[in-house]
């Protein structure tokens, strides 16, 4: 297949805006009756090494269950609740054992915010405008697995307690009160709503402004929260900006705030998720990008049976992708796309299709590779900011005798070679 030459060729020069794969739900507010089996459950929360989660609740109990997830019943696990009107958090990565308690009387009947921050080794927790941290001693331990998913208000009760990592959490207080604004980061000051699996014991919020598809102000995917005066939507990522996320915002506006590197042909960087174990049935790849150069390759993921290629050939966009059930190829002919100015790129994979135009992790490539995350390798040098080429000056041939040598062209397989000649008129 002609697109998989793309392989050997890199770009002279590219600005490359990477940005991560996500699902989209709807996340409602709900009230929590206390009952035996009351529980809510959300689709997982990846925190590894950067997740942040964030919540708002409500109670006059001093006791109850706010949240918990763990690794699938080995050693990780994560458990927030509240114990005599404090938010004591309790987390396990490794052997490595930490807990946090902070607030007081948050059993007020008020709304009180609470957010949780992965950083590697360290994990922050913030009760309104209070924070405290604690560390790993071991720099090794710096994942906090999530193969579960993630619990609010109590633990289902068929669960086994040998498929728990903490098994005394199925014996916790079941939380009385109400829940709401549920987030998973995305980073950089992005979030995402979850989606409500399943729940019992519960009741959604007659007030709630953001509690449903069909009352969900915020359009385009904007994150919906509620208060006491109504709804706001974050818009970030979305592509969309104003009150409810329905104006069109311009590309340079959505790069601005964004994380960026550039390629020089000889540099690149590469994500190991092999060694994560991740299996998916829907991803989502967005990324934008920016270039002089006709031809190269923007993105290679997979294997020779199980892959997805993405790049520029001649100016045009050009795609290759194998899921299993044989390979597909297309190149689109609109335009050429090397013309120096941002184009967004959205790629979706639901099973075995793919769109040119979702999962519980998310992966910000370029803030990962910035911040030298250990599943991230980087060759060469890659400036995280948006660097033009320097513009090269034209060569003259004064003489019939003159020329220019360079470096050894490699085209042992495939490669291109352009050349730009104004001669002198005779």
């Amino acid at each position: 297949m002609q697109l998989f030459n793309m392989k050997k060729t890199r770009f002279t020069w590219i600005c490359l805006l990477v940005f991560l794969l996500y699902f989209i739900g709807i996340s409602t507010g709900l009230k929590f009756l206390g009952s035996y089996n009351c529980y809510a459950r959300y689709d997982m929360w990846n925190a590894t090494t950067n997740g942040s989660l964030s919540f708002q609740f409500r109670t006059t109990n001093k006791e109850g269950l706010l949240a918990y997830m763990d690794d699938g019943g080995q050693y990780d696990f994560l458990e927030l609740k509240i114990t005599k009107g404090h938010v004591r958090l309790r987390f396990r990565i490794g052997d490595s054992a930490q807990t946090i308690m902070l607030g007081a009387e948050l059993n007020d009947d008020n709304w009180h915010t609470v957010e949780v921050i992965r950083d590697f080794q360290k994990t922050m927790l913030t009760v309104d405008s209070s924070t405290k941290s604690g560390s790993s001693s071991d720099k090794d331990e710096s994942t906090l697995t999530s193969k579960s998913d993630l619990f609010f208000g109590g633990i289902l009760r068929d669960k086994l307690l040998t498929s728990l990592a903490l098994p005394s959490v199925m014996f916790d207080t079941r939380f009385v009160g109400h829940i709401r604004n549920i987030r998973y980061g995305l980073g950089r000051g992005r979030w995402r709503n979850p989606e409500l699996i399943s729940s019992e014991g519960v009741e959604q919020h007659s007030s709630d402004v953001c509690s449903g598809k069909d009352s969900n102000p915020c359009l385009h995917d904007g994150v919906c929260s509620s208060s006491d005066s109504g709804a706001t939507c974050d818009c970030k990522g979305t592509g969309y900006e104003g009150e409810f996320c329905n104006v069109a915002a311009s590309v340079e506006d959505e790069v601005s705030s964004s994380s960026l590197a550039s390629f020089d042909g000889s540099s690149y960087f590469t994500y190991d998720l092999s060694k994560k174990g991740i299996q998916t049935q829907e991803d989502v790849i967005q990324f934008e990008f920016r270039t002089q150069n006709p031809n190269g390759l923007i993105l290679q993921t997979g294997n020779i049976n199980d892959y997805v290629f993405f790049g520029l050939e001649d100016g045009m966009i050009a795609f290759a992708i194998n899921l299993g059930s044989g390979p597909y190829a297309e190149v689109i002919t609109s335009k050429n796309f090397n013309d120096n100015k941002w184009h967004k790129v959205v790629m979706t994979r639901k099973r075995q299709q793919i769109s040119y135009s979702s999962s519980t992790l998310t992966l910000e490539l370029s803030s990962l590779a910035k911040r030298s995350d250990p599943y991230i390798s980087l060759v060469g040098n890659i400036p995280f900011t948006c660097k033009d080429p320097d513009q090269l000056e034209p060569i003259t041939f004064t003489t019939e005798k003159a020329y220019l040598e360079v470096n050894k062209w490699e085209a042992k397989v495939c490669n291109k070679i352009w050349l730009f000649v104004k001669p002198n008129k005779c």
